[in-house]
This record gives structure tokens, sequence and C-alpha cells, in this order.
């Protein structure tokens, strides 16, 4: 992606497996040279979205679901 343009990438995450194959959970996003991600969105599978914003670029970011009251 160009610098100071944004863009938008999507990558889904499947967890099932089976005796000779199994799916991890971790997705990677090519950034180039972004230093940031200006938001992070993870739609979950019971379609809740929650978001991150101002992300690290050149991490391993962790997306863990927020427990809903």
């Amino acid at each position: 992606m160009p610098e100071g343009r944004g863009g938008k990438l999507i990558n889904v995450a499947l967890s099932q497996s089976s005796y000779y194959w199994a799916n991890g959970p971790r997705l990677h996003f090519g950034l180039g040279q972004a230093d940031v991600v200006e938001e992070v969105a993870v739609t979950w599978p019971d379609g809740a979205v929650q978001t991150w914003r101002n992300v690290k670029a050149g991490q391993v970011f962790n997306a863990v679901r927020e427990r809903v009251r």
C-alpha cells in the first residue's frame, strides 16, 4: 500500500482441523513501510465487531474477544 494512502486488507481465519490437517489461527498482513495500522476490525463468529485503533506495525497482534456483559 502506498504510504499515506488508506486501504483495506481482508483475511479470514477458519478454525477447522482433521487428522492430517489443521488451520493455525495466525493471519499475516504485509504493510509495506507503514508504522501504524489506523484500525484493525475483527468480526467474530456471532457477528459482533470489535475494533482496535493505532496498532503498531511489525509485531504479533493478539486479538482477544471482549467479554459481553
